[in-house]
């Protein structure tokens, strides 16, 4: 049986950012995620990490679409679509 559950994503990761920029980003809240209910059962928002791609980005303020990842279970997906806006200096 599957179950979905709404949490805050608060962990970032940039690909492709240029050399000496430094991206910050705030959470994301009411995130969907499904999975098999054991799973989702013993899953919190602190094993959910969101990337964001900030190819050709340069210093500023922009906003992303992010994917959002489990550190710890690879059976659980993201419902929906997201944005976070990347503050890069």
């Amino acid at each position: 049986s599957f179950k979905e559950k709404v949490y805050t994503v608060k962990n970032f990761e940039f690909k492709n950012i240029e050399n000496g920029l430094s991206p910050t980003a705030s959470s994301i809240k009411n995130v969907r995620i499904f999975g098999p209910r054991a799973d989702m059962d013993k899953l919190s928002s602190a094993d959910l990490y969101a990337v964001a791609d900030l190819s050709g980005k340069t210093a500023g303020e922009y906003t992303v679409a992010v994917r959002i990842y489990s550190k710890k279970f690879n059976t659980v997906w993201q419902l929906g679509t997201y944005n976070v806006v990347v503050t890069i200096k």
